[in-house]
């Protein structure tokens, strides 16, 4: 359980911190190797699109505000 707790709240540290370019290779390799089952399913389903995975965790985020304007 901590196992998963840590690796949970690594992939949030890169979402909120963007640093999935340097960060999610290496978070990847540790939850196919966590021998939880649904981390393992989670990294293999990443995997697949690692390129728009990788996009998304490095763009930076546009906040709208209320109004929907910038």
């Amino acid at each position: 359980m901590e196992m998963a707790h840590g690796l949970i709240g690594g992939f949030a540290m890169m979402m909120q911190h963007r640093r999935g370019i340097t960060h999610l290779d290496a978070w990847l390799t540790r939850c196919e190797a966590s021998g939880i089952p649904e981390l393992q399913t989670l990294a293999r389903c990443l995997r697949q699109d690692e390129d728009a995975v990788r996009a998304s965790l490095s763009l930076e985020i546009i906040s709208f505000g209320e109004s929907g304007s910038l």
